[in-house]
């Protein structure tokens, strides 16, 4: 069986059956040397010449890139780093680099909403899939595997300015978190590819452990497979106090290694370990900003009867293309660099990546019940709802949006006041306090004035009993 194959059996009870059959563009790279996950000997940031470097003290990149498509345009993508460590008990790593929608689902040219409803497109689902399909077909069976993830909410990750389409649904951080805990735990519990769960875990810096508790999956009968904690993959439990240079693991593009390499050049390697490297991280600009952000990990292993890892090494399978790294650099910059606020674009641009890469069909076979209305999206994973525009909009433009033929100026009546255009809402304007005798006069109440007496005599003399008289000698 072709890893293509795979694939598409894969995938197949996970996309809604649809007249339009879904597409998948996927690319992966070469296996290339790079820096140890993990600093081992010397706290060195990279190797001086990679030429005269063991390659026991390397480790293999492979990286995945998979576009899932339907009617034309890009709608989700997710790139998954998978490092490998060539030692006899080297762990496998599966890092979660980057997933993101474009907000395209439901909409068609012009970013109007399709003229037909669109069924359920799970997103979550489609990610778990994707990811037992990399372990049954990518992954040694015979040595430990975890996968890895920094969970933080942005507006977009892959398609620039997709975060401006009203269709596309950002999940606050807390719900991007328990999305993610959702899908791990759906890719290990749901077929067989995973054989035993280890370590499953999750910490949120600057949270209390009773918040951090509040995320974690609660098993609601059934069997399941994971068991999920308060911590992280990284340490190992009985060994808290060491460096954390030999247990954080060195992701491109991550917090965590931005932060460990500042703990290497400030000469502290030796000194941080786990408790003060948690601490330590909360102050960090990316953890301090009052967003949530959860680091993820999961341990299992993989069944060797579910694996077609050795069948598709010996058979040498290119039913996935391979890519020499620079050519796959070139194609992910193009994927990522559009502007995906326009349909348009999105359209164009899979147009071009259908001319250069072949794209693999899926007709999807999940029966769910359509959407109430076209332009809508479900509120699961990583979309939102549209709603649908009133009918009157769709056929007719708004009154207030037509733009009029002006009226030419002699044919206007002379009016004393402004024209309307040309002032200010009357409600918005704040008015002064009018008196009768207009703006120049004082208010009568700021006046003070002198006390009246009963006679109007009386009010240019003195009173006679109150005048000293002079004495006679």
């Amino acid at each position: 069986m072709s890893a293509k194959t795979v694939l598409i059996e894969e995938l197949k009870p996970l996309l809604p059956a649809t007249e339009t059959p879904f597409a998948v563009f996927y690319w992966k790279t070469k296996g290339k040397r790079v820096r140890p996950l993990v600093f081992r000997g010397g706290y060195k940031t990279l190797p001086e010449k990679k030429s005269k470097v063991d390659p026991a003290s390397t480790d293999v990149l492979t990286t995945h890139f998979v576009a899932l498509t339907y009617t034309g345009v890009i709608v989700y993508a997710i790139e998954i780093e998978v490092y490998d460590h060539l030692g006899p008990d080297g762990i496998q790593t599966l890092f979660v680099s980057k997933a993101d929608t474009t907000g395209h689902y439901t909409l068609g040219p012009g970013n109007k909403p399709a003229t037909a409803p669109r069924p359920k497109l799970a997103l979550g689902d489609v990610t778990s899939g994707i990811i037992r399909f990399i372990l049954k077909c990518y992954v040694d069976p015979t040595r430990p595997v975890r996968i890895c993830l920094f969970a933080r909410a942005e507006k977009q990750y892959l398609f620039p300015l997709s975060g401006d389409l009203p269709s596309k649904h950002v999940l606050s951080g807390a719900k991007l978190i328990r999305w993610w805990l959702k899908v791990l735990s759906n890719t290990v519990n749901n077929g067989a590819i995973v054989e035993k769960v280890g370590r499953a875990r999750l910490q949120i810096p600057g949270n209390e452990p009773h918040t951090i508790r509040s995320y974690l999956p609660v098993n609601a009968g059934g069997e399941s497979k994971t068991n999920w904690q308060i911590g992280d993959v990284f340490w190992p439990d009985d060994k808290p106090e060491l460096p954390a240079v030999k247990c954080i693991p060195r992701f491109k593009d991550d917090p965590l290694t931005r932060f460990l390499d500042n703990i290497v050049n400030d000469r502290r390697a030796d000194t941080v370990d786990k408790k003060r490297f948690w601490m330590e991280l909360e102050i960090q600009q990316e953890f301090r900003l009052s967003f949530e952000v959860g680091v993820i990990g999961i341990e299992f292993s993989v069944n060797p009867a579910e694996s077609f890892y050795q069948q598709l090494r010996k058979a040498k399978d290119e039913s996935i293309p391979t890519l020499k790294n620079r050519s796959f650099d070139s194609l992910r910059e193009f994927i990522t660099t559009l502007d995906y606020s326009s349909y348009e674009v999105n359209q164009h641009a899979t147009e071009t990546l259908s001319r250069r890469n072949s794209k693999i069909e899926i007709a999807g076979t999940r029966a769910d019940t359509p959407v109430d209305t076209p332009g809508d999206v479900q509120p699961t994973t990583l979309l939102a709802v549209k709603r649908k525009r009133p009918e009157t909009v769709a056929r007719s433009l708004d009154a207030s949006m037509v733009k009029r033929k002006a009226v030419p100026v002699q044919n206007k009546p002379v009016v004393d006041t402004p024209l309307a255009a040309n002032t200010l809402d009357t409600s918005i304007i704040r008015k002064k306090p009018k008196t009768e005798q207009g703006v120049r006069s004082l208010d009568a109440s700021l006046i003070r004035k002198k006390p009246a007496s009963d006679t109007p005599a009386e009010t240019t003399m003195l009173d006679t009993s109150l005048i000293r008289k002079k004495s006679k000698s």
